[in-house]
């Protein structure tokens, strides 16, 4: 009965110590990614965004907001989707 309870203390520290050390590593990695965004973008507000230049090697589009409407530049103005431009500019 003994050696249960020793082998059932052992794996409970065991089990103790792996959790403790994965909530540690999350800590840091968090606190990395904060650091992180704190040096990229500084209290960058999104409303104040109103042209976003997406280019390639061959190719490039401006999408420019008019108004409260988004509209893609090129050979005439195309009305932008909004969502999809949220999700890129974030």
């Amino acid at each position: 009965m003994g050696l249960k309870i020793f082998l059932l203390l052992i794996s409970a520290t065991l089990v103790g110590s792996g959790v403790w050390m994965k909530l540690e590593e999350r800590k840091e990695i968090l606190a990395a990614v904060e650091a992180l965004n704190k040096r990229w973008v500084p209290d960058f507000n999104l409303n104040s965004v109103t042209e976003v230049l997406i280019k390639t090697n061959e190719d490039s589009v401006v999408l420019c907001k008019k108004g409260e409407k988004w509209v893609v530049n090129g050979e005439d103005l195309q009305e932008a989707d909004i969502v999809a431009i949220g999700r890129l500019v974030l």
